[in-house]
């Protein structure tokens, strides 16, 4: 069965295999960051402690997940526009790996 990159209009007409795939996207993001997470990678996490020192550990933490989970599968879908569900779950484990390969994790 041949599928249909995502695109933004699907997304706003409620296709459902856009859906399928944005959410595909959302779960591959979410797999990898808990990974990077028990790696030890920080994420945004030094930069939100600069912008906001007043903000306890705890709360950047879930600044940072939030950014990541909200930003991921946009960054994934926009650059890689995955075309099946195979895709969309290595669209989303991938933009996360490249991050942590950009931002010199694991060094």
């Amino acid at each position: 069965m041949e599928h249909k990159p995502i695109l933004l209009d699907q997304l706003l007409l409620g296709t459902h295999q856009a859906y399928i795939l944005l959410f595909l996207v959302f779960v591959g993001v979410a797999i990898s960051y808990m990974f990077s997470i028990s790696k030890n990678f920080d994420g945004t996490k030094p930069v939100l402690k600069k912008l906001v020192p007043s903000f306890s550990d705890h709360a950047i933490t879930r600044i940072d997940m939030i950014l990541v989970l909200i930003f991921g599968p946009v960054v994934a879908i926009i650059f890689l526009n995955p075309s099946s569900y195979v895709e969309a779950v290595t669209s989303g484990v991938g933009w996360v790996g490249a991050l942590n390969t950009f931002s010199g994790a694991g060094q």
